[in-house]
């Protein structure tokens, strides 16, 4: 509804994709229905996405989602913004050139923020293997 509602604000200028226009819209009420919650519930080894496999073991399937719901908790430690890049770049496929017009920020903010976010969750995965 948000996007009918603002489809005549859209704008084609300085070769902005209308795709990044409309992932915009839809994070940000993501951000928003998150912030209006007063408290982060756990997430459920059920919820997480059932990523198919063919080459994963059944027996492996396990550790593979209890991965995943680990690397999801690393991510929401991190600082808002590198919490942005890190899932709009691996989880939505976004480039960082498309990324730094969704979120209004140059291509280098966006490569130093996915840096850093990249380099705290190495060092928080490595730690917690050890």
């Amino acid at each position: 509804m948000a996007v009918l509602r603002e489809i005549r604000s859209f704008k084609h200028h300085r070769g902005a994709a209308f795709s990044s226009w409309l992932f915009r819209i839809a994070y940000n009420k993501v951000v928003d229905y998150h912030r209006t919650r007063r408290q982060r519930d756990d997430l459920s080894i059920h919820d997480l996405p059932d990523i198919p496999d063919v080459s994963i073991l059944p027996a492996d399937d396990l550790d593979r989602r209890l991965l995943f719901k680990e690397l999801y908790q690393m991510i929401q430690e991190l600082p808002e913004r590198q919490q942005e890049v890190v899932t709009m770049r691996f989880f939505a496929g976004m480039k960082n050139k498309e990324i730094a017009k969704a979120l209004g920020i140059s291509e280098r903010s966006v490569a130093s923020s996915l840096c850093r976010g990249l380099k705290t969750l190495h060092a928080k995965f490595s730690k917690g293997k050890q």
